[in-house]
């Protein structure tokens, strides 16, 4: 897990693919993505969970 700002992505990319997979979802996630808990490729496994207002 990686605690960062969005400004340093560059960073990251390359480290491993399965790093390279959550952060190319991350920049192509649509805004209206429903909560829940999504596996994409390389083991990745994404979590979301918006808060409610």
């Amino acid at each position: 897990m990686i605690f960062d700002h969005i400004k340093n992505v560059g960073l990251y990319k390359g480290l491993t693919p399965a790093i390279d997979t959550a952060l190319d979802y991350i920049a192509n996630v649509k805004p209206d993505v429903e909560n829940g808990t999504y596996f994409i490729e390389n083991g990745v496994k994404v979590v979301v969970k918006i808060p409610v207002a």
